[in-house]
């Protein structure tokens, strides 16, 4: 899916991405990021499962370009694990037998997604990676996130009625 930018509206370039990974809109618009309410109104579960794996994958680009210390190997397998399980665990929710293990495997991949979240800053700010080039990887693990969040709490408020 390519999205071009509103008008006056200028792409922001993710340094270990070659793709347009949001728009931020000028000072005097505010900051936006239409992907979110993009993908959380039109995105399938092929494209979640996809975009999921496709995080799981720059994830482990990144971890390729940490230095090899004792510090960073340990971040460097704890993120690997968080961040490859938000997909296969996004899988597992999709293959649920009932609402209610889909519900509880998706409180999985949202604890995923945000132990991810909380890799990428201890890399930052440990400056084992430059915060610019974390800038795409911690917004698309919120983005996760927050599409996990919002998806339980619809089905949980779906079952209910």
């Amino acid at each position: 899916m390519t999205l071009d930018p509103p008008v006056g509206v200028a792409p922001t370039w993710s340094p270990l991405q070659e793709e347009c990974i949001s728009f931020s809109a000028t000072e005097e618009l505010g900051i936006y990021d239409l992907r979110f309410w993009i993908y959380h109104f039109f995105m399938d579960k092929t494209e979640m499962k996809n975009r999921t794996k496709q995080f799981a994958l720059r994830v482990m680009t990144m971890t390729d370009h940490l230095p090899s210390n004792s510090k960073a190997n340990v971040i460097k397998n704890q993120i690997l694990r968080s961040a490859t399980s938000v997909g296969a665990n996004y899988r597992a929710a999709l293959r649920g037998r009932s609402s209610a293990e889909f519900i509880a495997k998706l409180g999985t991949v949202l604890e995923e997604a945000d132990e991810t979240a909380f890799w990428l800053e201890l890399i930052e700010e440990s400056n084992l990676m430059s915060a610019e080039k974390l800038v795409s990887l911690k917004s698309e693990a919120d983005e996760i996130c927050a599409i996990i969040f919002s998806t339980r709490r619809s089905t949980r408020e779906n079952d209910k009625s």
